[in-house]
């Protein structure tokens, strides 16, 4: 019954993405062919893999919200100083911010939020 439920599902919405993938497209023709409403697979499912090492695990998690940081930090910049400028009553312009400042700016305090994901 799930089989059925994740192949309509499948084919409904993601058959445009998953076009870009043909392994996956491969893949969802297998299951679509050898699934039917009342039937099992044909086929016995693989073993599952070997799950991660726990330091692997915690080295890409740190990473990842690393990189996120760097990523928000800029536009969270912005905010702050934005938020700072209508509460003393004056006039926020991102132009002029970094025409005054520089890009790097947007930057300034990205090491705390980095080795806040540490």
């Amino acid at each position: 019954f799930f089989h059925f439920i994740l192949r309509k599902t499948l084919s409904k919405y993601h058959l445009q993405s998953v076009a870009l993938f043909p392994a996956a497209k491969s893949q969802l023709k297998n299951m679509a062919s050898t699934t039917s409403v009342n039937s099992t697979p044909t086929s016995a499912p693989k073993a599952a893999s070997a799950p991660l090492p726990k330091p692997i695990i915690f080295a890409t998690s740190g990473l990842g919200g690393m990189i996120g940081w760097v990523i928000v930090h800029p536009f969270n910049t912005i905010a702050v100083r934005m938020n700072l400028a209508s509460m003393q009553g004056k006039h926020f312009s991102v132009a002029n911010a970094i025409k005054d400042n520089g890009v790097m700016s947007l930057y300034d305090g990205l090491a705390a939020g980095v080795w806040r994901q540490v």
